[in-house]
Parts: C-alpha cells; sequence; structure tokens
C-alpha cells in the first residue's frame, strides 16, 4: 500500500480511526498492537482516542508475535476473550462479534464457507494453547479447534491489500450507505 495500512485514508479519513468507530458503534472496547512506526504515526491520537489501550509490537517480527503481545498485555486483566482482526481487515458489525462466542472455544466468521475475520478466542484457550507457545502462525494453531460460523456481513472476507481494495472498501461503504446502514449495523 506504499506505507502502513492502518494510516492509507478511507472515505477521507485514516483507517485506524475508521476503523476503531467501526468497533465501537458494535459496543465492544479495544486494544491495539501497533510497530513502533505506526504509534509514531497515530500514537498520541490513539491515546487521546482510547487512553493507552494498546501496546508496541516489532514490525519486522512475523504477525503471531504482535498477536502474542497483544494477548500477553492483557494478561493482568484477562477478558473472556479476544477477537483478532488484522488491520487491513474491515471491522464487521455487531451481529458477527455476537455470533462468534458461543460457537467454541475458536470461531471465525465465514461467507459461504470462506472463513474471514475476526477470530475470537476464547481466554481458556489462549492460556492453553496461545499463551505457551514462542513462535508459530495463528492460524494453523488454531486449525484444529476452530468452528465456522456462517454469516451474511461480506466485511469478514474482506482485505485491503491493495489501493483498489481499498477504493472497493469506499465503494461498498457508500453503497451500504446509500441503502441506509452504517459502518457498524
Amino acid at each position: 500500500m506504499g506505507g502502513p495500512k492502518a494510516v492509507m485514508p478511507i472515505a477521507d479519513e485514516p483507517w485506524w480511526a475508521a476503523q476503531r468507530r467501526a468497533i465501537l458503534a458494535t459496543g465492544r472496547g479495544d486494544f491495539w498492537v501497533l510497530s513502533q512506526r505506526v504509534h509514531d504515526q497515530i500514537g498520541d491520537a490513539l491515546r487521546d482516542a482510547s487512553g493507552d489501550d494498546y501496546t508496541i509490537a516489532d514490525d519486522r517480527a512475523p504477525m503471531f508475535d504482535s498477536v502474542l503481545a497483544g494477548v500477553r498485555a492483557l494478561e493482568s486483566n484477562p477478558p473472556p476473550g479476544v477477537f483478532v482482526l488484522p488491520v487491513d481487515v474491515p471491522m464487521p458489525g455487531a451481529d458477527v462479534l455476537d455470533a462468534l462466542p458461543g460457537a467454541g472455544l475458536v470461531a471465525v466468521p465465514g461467507v459461504r464457507a470462506t472463513p474471514g475475520h475476526p477470530l475470537w478466542l476464547a481466554w481458556d484457550w489462549v492460556c492453553a494453547h496461545l499463551l505457551p507457545c514462542a513462535h508459530g502462525r495463528l492460524d494453523e494453531l488454531a486449525r484444529p479447534h476452530r468452528r465456522i460460523v456462517e454469516v451474511e456481513d461480506p466485511r469478514v472476507v474482506m482485505n485491503l491489500n491493495r489501493p483498489a481494495d481499498a477504493r472497493a472498501y469506499e465503494a461498498f461503504l457508500a453503497d451500504e450507505t446509500e441503502a441506509g446502514f452504517t459502518d457498524g449495523k
């Protein structure tokens, strides 16, 4: 994308701000794992918006290290579970988040059997399977335990990897707004 995806503009605002707004619209809180580079660009604004609900991870390390940094930062006050949403995947609506925790210890939304994001990890599973690992791939670690929950929200299988993907998402948002829906439906 030519730079950190968290700061790319989507519909006239930085992507992280759009994502945070969509997260909060679901009635959930947020916790961010940032690279130092992204923190240097948005740290003050994120702190002002969410109050220190983030940790820093090495952007040269595999994504798994970022996931570990996030869950380790939550160990002192563990939640019932966590949703893992990569920065380049749009936040789905609250109905998707509501459906995942009841599906099992590891649940993934899917559209027509295509798995997407966010990944739901019950804290018991995090303690038993994720925290003991020093390295790996979250998708491979979770696969034997996961359940795919069919949903209708297309955002779960979207991925903003290229500028064309970002423009397609902006068109999706415009169509959704015209139809009377909002980003946090």
